[in-house]
């Protein structure tokens, strides 16, 4: 993974070092990509709340945010088993399905804060994920 450029995250160290590793990328315009709820929900339609870290560094770096919405991995990639893909069909023959919906860039402002980019977005990641539950 550290081959790949992904910047591991500490546990014991609560992210700092990652923050730092993250703002020295974007600093040498390189982008970098968050999964900013920390670990998965076990409610597909649900998001958890947003951790602060991600947008304190878009904030900081005046960096835009691209927000994404995955939707479908829960049944192909069980919570602890991260590394194992199951793409049997289930008992009606249908494979399972995966949409990745790439939304409208967040341009990070001066008059911004943490919480409104982080609401903000949430609020479009959430509707992604609702929308494609639907389709």
């Amino acid at each position: 993974m550290a081959l790949l450029g992904h910047v591991l995250f500490d546990r014991a160290t609560g992210g700092r070092q990652l923050l730092k590793d993250c703002a020295s990328l974007l600093e040498k315009g390189i982008p970098v990509f968050f999964f900013p709820e920390g670990t998965r929900s076990r409610d597909p339609t649900q998001l958890l709340p947003f951790k602060a870290g991600a947008f304190k560094l878009a904030k900081d770096a005046e960096a835009t945010i691209v927000p994404i919405s995955i939707v479908g991995t829960g049944a192909i990639m069980r919570i602890g088993h991260e590394t194992e893909l199951d793409l049997d069909q289930d008992a009606s023959g249908k494979s399972p399905r995966v949409v990745i919906t790439v939304h409208e860039p967040i341009v990070v402002k001066a008059e911004d804060t943490v919480e409104s980019l982080r609401e903000a977005s949430a609020d479009v990641i959430q509707t992604g994920i609702r929308t494609a539950a639907l389709s």
